[in-house]
């Protein structure tokens, strides 16, 4: 296997992992949380720069707009990131986040700007769980 082919089976994994350990344990209520959060999301932006350093920035367009997967693929993504900022928006308005300058980021980078974002708002909910 390549690592073309590998990292969507790492992705996949560790996506499940997420869904499954903050489904069944208390993790998602330790204090450090947010850390994972910040890791992947610098991570994840890494990635995102070595990946348009390889295959240049219209690759991105060009995979979601090249047949009817990519466009799944691309309106999956955009519909993900609408349902997670609907859910995430009135606790981050209460914490009195810059909700527009994260907006902002978040249509930029996708789920780059969400992890972040997500990070920043783990982060103030450890400091203050009201």
């Amino acid at each position: 296997m390549t690592l073309v082919q590998i990292l969507p089976v790492v992705g996949l994994l560790g996506a499940v992992l997420v869904a499954v350990s903050t489904t069944f344990t208390e993790i998602a209520k330790t204090r450090g949380f947010w850390i994972f959060w910040a890791i992947y999301a610098a991570a994840f932006g890494a990635f995102s720069v070595w990946a348009i350093a390889e295959d240049g920035l219209m690759m991105f367009w060009i995979n979601h707009s090249a047949n009817l997967i990519g466009n799944q693929v691309w309106l999956d993504l955009l519909f993900a990131l609408a349902i997670a900022w609907v859910l995430v928006l009135p606790e981050a308005r209460a914490r009195e986040m810059n909700v527009n300058a994260w907006l902002v980021f978040v249509l930029l980078t996708a789920t780059i700007g969400f992890g972040a974002m997500l990070a920043r708002l783990l982060y103030l909910r450890s400091k203050d769980p009201r």
